[in-house]
């Protein structure tokens, strides 16, 4: 569910041949200095975008430190030494303020009448799209869990890994954000059967879709079987909104503030929207806007 492109670090010429870690030493205080190479460092933080110098210290670090354990080692994030250095950055450097605006319930509404009104739009693109758009504000979805960007389904939602039954829609998440690993995850959706019914949103759309012709289908797919792509979703996304004030603070990413910070205004307990939007601490709480802009709403009121 990342929204920006990374960086891309290249290697020095000297640094392309394959480097033999060095032994671990012994400091004179008795710790263990682990192993690190110019060629792993760089291995490791290439394709990782640091946005300021608390970021670009934590992204660095975290490149280290994923070579160092992957040898077995202790994770140097835990270090206290670390950790307060890495406080020291956070406080002489504040993150700038994230923009980004919350998908509302009005504007679900919104988006949801101009699906409907929209000439150009074919009854399954009409029917993905809403049906998409529930689903990513319900489940919490990131773009990249349910689009890709380009014709490869492979780390995408998958039609074999969707189960809808009478009271709930099951998904198997092929890979995400904080997923390193690619484990994947299962979350279970359950029926409401109200505006936002994750069950009455993904049935009008399978009455729709074509019928999966590979093992490997992404869930989403348009006419031809080929998967919704992050760039169309995007695309359509800015065209739903129109009319919306303050356009271009809108992103995929609205859908994960828009819920979180519903999910706070209804009182949910911090861990089950943590959970929910499946972040590993509590920087969930970076998504939770003003109430002034769910203020008087409740999840389930009628949508348009």
């Amino acid at each position: 569910m990342s929204d920006d492109e990374g960086m891309s670090i290249h290697a020095d010429q000297e640094d392309t041949d394959i480097e033999e870690p060095p032994a671990a030493s012994i400091s004179k205080r008795g710790r263990v200095q682990h192993p690190t190479t110019k060629a792993a460092a760089r291995r490791k933080t290439a394709g990782r975008k640091p946005t300021g110098r608390k970021t670009a210290a934590k992204v660095y670090v975290s490149g280290i430190n994923d070579y160092i354990v992957e040898e077995g080692h202790p994770s140097l994030l835990k270090h206290s030494a670390i950790q307060r250095a890495l406080l020291g950055f956070r406080r002489l450097h504040p993150p700038l303020n994230d923009k980004r605006l919350p998908i509302t319930l009005p504007i679900l509404r919104h988006i949801h009448r101009n699906i409907k009104n929209s000439p150009s739009l074919s009854p399954l693109i009409k029917a993905l799209f809403w049906s998409a758009c529930k689903m990513a504000y319900v489940g919490f979805l990131r773009a990249s869990e349910f689009t890709t960007t380009g014709r490869n389904a492979a780390h995408t939602l998958q039609h074999r890994e969707v189960v809808i039954a009478h009271d709930s829609v099951k998904l198997r998440l092929r890979s995400s954000k904080t997923d390193q690993h690619k484990a994947g995850s299962s979350m279970k959706l359950p029926a409401t059967r109200r505006s936002l019914c994750p069950v009455d949103a993904a049935q009008p759309y399978l009455e729709l879709r074509p019928l999966p012709v590979t093992h490997y289908e992404a869930f989403f797919v348009l006419h031809d079987n080929s998967p919704l792509t992050r760039r169309m979703f995007v695309s359509h996304l800015q065209n739903l909104l129109h009319g919306v004030a303050h356009l271009d603070r809108y992103s995929t990413r609205s859908f994960r503030i828009g819920a979180a910070t519903e999910a706070s205004n209804q009182g949910r307990a911090p861990e089950e929207t943590q959970q929910a939007g499946r972040w590993k601490s509590s920087c969930y709480n970076d998504y939770i806007r003003n109430k002034k802009h769910t203020m008087g709403l409740h999840a389930y009121h009628s949508i348009g």
